[in-house]
């Protein structure tokens, strides 16, 4: 329990740090897919070191466990920019808000993935 409290707060620290990015980027006229990808690019590294070093205290390879935390999120971007392009595209809805929605709906996959193979206690 006291995990998925720190993911959650790190977690949210990082998406709120990174989602922010992207709300700036697409304010500025930048595409919502660049910005997108600015979001995970900034969004990987701060919760890499976030989730590694606090909320799991992996002990494991860095190497290996940076290896697999950028596999889960090339996932996790795929699932992403589909369901964002879904909903900007397809249901003409604001891609601000369609991106808090794809944050909120893929925080809990992000979660269990990480625990179960990426921090993997021993």
């Amino acid at each position: 329990m006291i995990k998925l409290f720190k993911f959650v707060v790190a977690g949210g620290i990082n998406t709120l740090f990174t989602y922010l990015i992207y709300v700036v980027l697409v304010l500025m006229g930048i595409s919502y897919q660049t910005a997108l990808v600015w979001e995970y690019i900034v969004g990987i590294v701060c919760g890499y070191l976030l989730q590694r070093f606090w909320t799991f205290r992996a002990g494991s390879n860095l190497l290996i466990s940076f290896f697999k935390y950028i596999s889960l999120y090339c996932l996790i971007f795929l699932l992403n920019s589909w369901l964002l392009e879904y909903l900007v595209e397809r249901k003409s809805y604001n891609s601000l808000i369609s991106q808090a929605c794809c944050l909120i709906m893929l925080a809990g996959l992000s979660f269990f993935i990480q625990k179960k193979l990426v921090f993997v206690s021993k």
